[in-house]
């Protein structure tokens, strides 16, 4: 028998959390998630998981997953969790500040169906981020053919609902294990972001639209 739980194997397997670049990847999602969020924001986190992200948020955040074991597990970083389908939230509208997901969309059958609820149930902002399908690691590994979203479709999406989207393109970092490398790293990594077509090899895409 394994000696982790499914949300620990999750966070080590997904984010290589515990390692020098998983902690740094997670920290730079974080970093730049939180530039949408405000301290006084009731946050729902949609397939929250074990909270990977959202633990972190300055806020009062609710988290909804299908899997009890992640649920349980998130129980325990974050004000509440509630047992759900991202395609249909037991929440009434405007419930809350800003619903966000982090790699949960792709994984939901009606992506569309999981975004309306998104904008149903917030007052001000909904949050995607999801990895990217153009990633210069999903190319190299010929992983380019997942079932994760490229930035523009992401972005369509969010259009498609009428919404008018922001999206940032993050994450570009090095494939060492060396914490100097890391230190000195982010000012490339934010040329990197800001630069097309480059910017579109980043491991992350974020996109927002305020409502």
């Amino acid at each position: 028998m394994s000696r982790w739980s499914e949300p620990e194997k999750y966070e080590r397997r997904s984010w290589k959390l515990g390692t020098v670049r998983g902690e740094y990847v997670h920290q730079r999602r974080l970093a730049k998630s939180l530039l949408f969020i405000k301290r006084s924001d009731l946050v729902l986190d949609i397939g929250v998981g074990p909270a990977t992200m959202s633990r972190d948020f300055p806020c009062t955040v609710v988290g909804c997953d299908l899997s009890l074991e992640m649920l349980r597990v998130a129980k325990k970083k974050i004000y509440s969790v509630v047992r759900c389908d991202a395609q249909n939230l037991p929440f009434v509208d405007k419930a809350f500040d800003v619903s966000f997901e982090s790699s949960c969309l792709y994984l939901v059958p009606n992506k569309y169906k999981a975004l309306t609820e998104m904008v149903r149930v917030a007052k001000r902002a909904i949050i995607t981020f999801e990895s990217n399908r153009w990633s210069l690691r999903r190319l190299l590994t010929n992983a380019k053919l997942s079932r994760h979203p490229s930035p523009f479709v992401l972005r369509r999406m969010h259009k498609d609902l009428g919404l008018n989207p922001r999206m940032l393109m993050v994450g570009f970092a090095p494939f060492s294990t060396s914490k100097i490398i890391f230190k000195l790293w982010k000012p490339f990594e934010s040329l990197i972001e800001s630069l097309p077509p480059i910017k579109y090899l980043c491991g992350g895409v974020l996109v927002v639209s305020n409502l």
